[in-house]
């Protein structure tokens, strides 16, 4: 009997293993139909409860690393700029001079995620800081407002590097899951443009880490 039994385990075995690229395909197209059909309604909402839940401890582990944990230093490659970020924070992007650019940083957190379904765009986990140095006094930067229209939702005051500027908060219409924030200040005459999004449900101390990292800006390093 066991012998019978392994010679059919043996034949499925082998029968996988040569067939499994079918086998995938069609269990592939039997839950896309069954998707569109409706019938895994309450397996896809499970599986997307449980997504949050696992990104909500991650954004809970994440505020306790970089409210508490060490810091370092980020600093532009010419020396126009450097500041402090968390510690497991990393440079997504560096880029150089362009028509209207100078300079311009991405820094992410560790569990920074985005993604976009045409036009709209989700952060869906995390947060990102990206600076951009341009050439001249921009309006926006001297505009108390930031030019940002009927989106401005909040605005105050800022010091960044001892340069006087403007806070906001705003609503971007194609940012459908997260927050966005900005700061713009003048420096030797050219304008620094300070823009993070981050996802407030998950991420739920990144304005005050992002104006920690305000306060941390020194300019013109040598």
């Amino acid at each position: 009997m066991k012998i019978r039994t392994l010679l059919i385990l043996l034949i499925i075995l082998i029968t996988i293993y040569f067939y499994h690229d079918k086998f995938r395909e069609v269990s592939g197209n039997f839950i896309e139909e069954s998707r569109k059909e409706g019938a895994f309604p309450y397996f896809e909402d499970a599986l997307n409860k449980a997504k949050r839940i696992r990104q909500m401890n991650e954004g809970r582990a994440q505020r306790v690393v970089d409210l508490a944990g060490e810091r370092k230093l980020v600093r532009e490659k010419n020396g126009l700029f450097e500041l402090e970020v968390p510690e497991n924070w990393r440079v997504s992007l560096e880029q150089g001079s362009t028509k209207y650019q100078i300079s311009k940083i991405s820094i992410e957190s560790p569990t920074y995620s985005k993604f976009n379904i045409g036009d709209d765009f989700f952060c869906d986990n995390g947060a990102q800081l990206e600076v951009t140095v341009m050439r001249g006094v921009q309006q926006s930067a001297k505009d108390p407002n930031g030019s940002h229209g009927p989106r401005l939702i909040r605005k105050e005051d800022v010091t960044i590097g001892e340069e006087k500027g403007f806070y906001h908060v705003i609503r971007d219409e194609n940012l459908k899951e997260g927050e966005t924030a900005d700061a713009h200040v003048i420096h030797d005459r050219n304008t620094y443009h300070f823009l993070f999004i981050y996802n407030p449900k998950i991420f739920g101390t990144g304005e005050f880490i992002f104006q920690e990292m305000l306060n941390s800006v020194r300019f013109d390093i040598k």
